[in-house]
């Protein structure tokens, strides 16, 4: 058995944040113990060689791809040459951990399709090509007990990815809250929260610093590994990005990020709009977020942190007077205040909603679905708003002096109507 782990291309529009090297294949490498076999690694965008002509340089037989939902679309052009070329091919990650049913009944150029987190014993189950498409769920935890440092610094991935990447890693994997909108939840329904020990990341930090200037620390919320930060040293990185919740920005939290060398925050603010929060589960007090964001704004100008706060454009409560007032609620959210907004927009997922949750899209291209890209409009926000709404959005831009992360926005997309079959939807889109 010779492996080719595939990552897809993506059409996310921020170019210098497109290609990171992604904790997926070397934590799966670990998983499947296969770190001194002959595998090897595909990254479109980052490979030089055409697919094809890769494949058969490398005498592959399995073909292991990893889909979010944006990928997707590119994920099955890759299964469908490595068939052409006799390959079993093998598609897991996130996208199919939810919709892995779907996918098996619709995409027959899946040999297998994987839900959850599999260990060493799939490599028995996909040996022999199968008949028809089949799935494979598998509810284990990754095993984070075995240091990582050494698959990801291997020439495979380092020939692909220079020291001014982004290189991710994580502390710990899972987290604690229940945010309705989270798809973690549905594709890992049994996760809890696991963490590393202290010994095995330091390590691999070192390793990886020997390598990379920067680092994404990519835990659902920092926050939850305080006291195994507190033994840590990023300063061997030039940059280092964690994410972590609005409620936990704190003096003391804030301290101890800067001492460890954290230079940027990612946190997910999601709303000022307290029906949302509200209904989101985002937080038990709504009434304190635009407090808690004043707030965060001052700890950030005072420890020189920038923050990168997730804002979403439209949400389902969103109504055009609500989202006419961030074009004030965020005069303060500029780079002088070492805040980058990030803006976003909510994106029902595929295969976790009901056909009146759908109601509001405006294609089924999945490939649009990366949360940067107006997909779907609330029912306050009809199409008879695009106009308005990218106004507004386009002025929350200019006031903020974050274009360099959002990119401009259309409301015309190509055709999706092969994807129709993730949304149980009949008939035209309204």
């Amino acid at each position: 058995m010779k492996i080719c782990f595939v990552q897809p291309d993506t059409d996310y529009q921020i170019k210098k944040n497109r290609h990171a090297l992604a904790l997926t294949f070397p934590q799966l490498i670990s998983d499947l113990e296969i770190e001194q076999t002959d595998y090897c690694v595909y990254v479109a965008g980052k490979s030089t060689c055409a697919f094809d002509t890769f494949l058969v340089s490398q005498e592959v037989t399995h073909v292991f791809i990893t889909a979010i939902t944006s990928t997707f679309p590119y994920a099955i052009e890759f299964a469908r040459i490595a068939q052409e070329k006799k390959c079993i091919t093998v598609l897991g990650g996130v996208f199919a951990s939810i919709n892995y049913n779907i996918i098996t009944h619709h995409y027959n150029c899946f040999d297998y399709i994987i839900a959850g987190k599999p260990n060493s014993d799939i490599l028995i189950e996909v040996q022999q090509k199968p008949s028809v498409s089949k799935s494979i769920v598998s509810l284990g935890y990754s095993n984070y007990k075995k240091e990582l440092g050494r698959i990801i610094t291997d020439q495979r991935f380092t020939e692909m990815y220079d020291k001014h990447d982004t290189v991710c890693y994580e502390l710990a994997n899972g987290c604690l809250y229940n945010c309705s909108f989270c798809t973690m939840r549905k594709a890992f329904p049994n996760h809890s929260l696991q963490k590393r020990k202290i010994d095995i990341i330091q390590r691999d930090i070192a390793r990886l610093a020997q390598y990379w200037t920067k680092l994404k620390i990519i835990d659902d919320d920092i926050s939850l590994s305080i006291n195994c930060l507190k033994q840590l040293d990023f300063h061997g990185f030039q940059e280092v990005i964690a994410e972590t919740r609005l409620d936990h920005i704190s003096e003391a939290s804030m301290s101890i990020f800067q001492k460890v060398g954290i230079t940027h925050l990612i946190v997910g603010v999601e709303s000022l709009d307290t029906a949302f929060l509200k209904n989101s589960n985002k937080t038990s007090a709504p009434s304190m977020w635009s407090d808690r964001m004043s707030n965060a704004i001052t700890l950030c100008v005072k420890y020189n942190i920038i923050m990168r706060p997730v804002l979403m454009i439209v949400n389902p409560t969103m109504s055009i007077e609500r989202l006419k007032l961030y074009e004030n609620e965020l005069e303060n959210w500029i780079p002088e205040n070492n805040i980058e907004l990030l803006c976003s927009f909510y994106t029902p997922h595929p295969g976790m909603g009901t056909p009146a949750e759908y109601r509001g899209l405006l294609t089924y291209n999945l490939k649009y679905f990366d949360h940067l890209h107006c997909v779907w409009l609330p029912p306050h926000l009809g199409q008879k708003n695009c106009e308005i709404i990218s106004s507004i959005y386009n002025n929350v831009v200019n006031i903020t002096k974050s274009s360099e992360y959002n990119p401009p926005i259309d409301f015309f997309f190509e055709d999706g109507e092969g994807f129709r079959c993730f949304f149980g939807m009949q008939g035209d889109i309204k």
